[in-house]
């Protein structure tokens, strides 16, 4: 299914086409912090697919890869030249660009997000690239990227009232906020007044948090829904734990929503 909330709203996704070790471990980390919503995936054949199904997308390619330089122009032209693609925003982020092939991609003037190479050092790259996905208002209205865990019945939120343990079902999730769903008999054993301490489950993981509850709302006879705001108080390595876990829950959406699109068969060498 296609996107169709307005881009104001959700922002862009942000597509990682190849990228390199160097990338993944200094850059790509750091817009997980700004709260960017990326995706990595390898090949060129794989990009229409991702493309279809996600409009107003931002594309980050590392042409040092699979193609010549020549044969990635082809490609993006024809993703360019294509109306189904047209709110799409290309970028180059790699390692090492040749002078040569920098110039051929301006000259192609084809490249609407930038042409970032770190020659040795990655970090240097950030503070360009961020400019870049803000001029392209990237995250849109949002502060914080989200992911609901209604398909992971392992999500947990548990509590502790007096000297018994509590929990209900994580159902949306963000390092700023989440949801809980709880049986209606379950709501005067948890503190809705103040700030509360409680442990997010993940399967085998269990992340620490402080919480304060925003908004108390009866969804049925028998359940209500709860969120809470997480609190300046809860643990840097609770909140990357969360981050974590965040981004590993939108990946796996995203390859579902990808699932059945054809592979492009194009020979850009010619």
């Amino acid at each position: 299914m296609e996107q169709t909330t307005p881009l104001s709203e959700l922002g862009r996704k942000i597509f990682f086409v190849n990228p390199s070790f160097s990338i993944r471990s200094r850059i790509l980390p750091q817009l997980m912090e700004h709260e960017y919503e990326i995706y990595t995936f390898s090949g060129y054949a794989r990009i229409k697919g991702y493309l279809t199904v996600h409009k107003n997308a931002v594309l980050f390619i590392n042409p040092e890869q699979q193609l010549s330089i020549s044969a990635w122009i082809r490609l993006i032209k024809s993703i360019q030249d294509d109306p189904e693609f047209n709110s799409t925003k290309i970028g180059i982020l790699c390692d090492h660009l040749p002078a040569t092939d920098e110039l051929l991609l301006m000259n192609s003037h084809l490249i609407s997000a930038g042409i970032f190479h770190a020659e040795g050092n990655a970090e240097q790259l950030l503070p360009g690239i961020v400019q870049k996905l803000e001029s392209l208002k990237a995250k849109g209205r949002r502060r914080f990227l989200r992911t609901s865990c209604v398909k992971d019945a392992n999500a947990r939120f548990l509590w502790i009232q007096g000297d018994r343990m509590y929990q209900a079902r994580l159902i949306d999730l963000s390092t700023g906020s989440l949801a809980i769903l709880l049986p209606s008999e379950t709501i005067p054993f948890l503190n809705t007044q103040s700030d509360i301490f409680a442990t997010l489950q993940f399967h085998t993981k269990q992340v620490q948090i402080q919480a304060k509850s925003l908004i108390v709302k009866k969804k049925s006879s028998y359940t209500h829904a709860v969120i809470f705001m997480i609190t300046g108080r809860t643990p840097l390595e609770s909140i990357a734990m969360i981050r974590t876990y965040v981004y590993e829950m939108l990946a796996k959406e995203m390859e579902l929503s990808v699932q059945g699109q054809e592979t492009d068969k194009t020979n850009y060498h010619t």
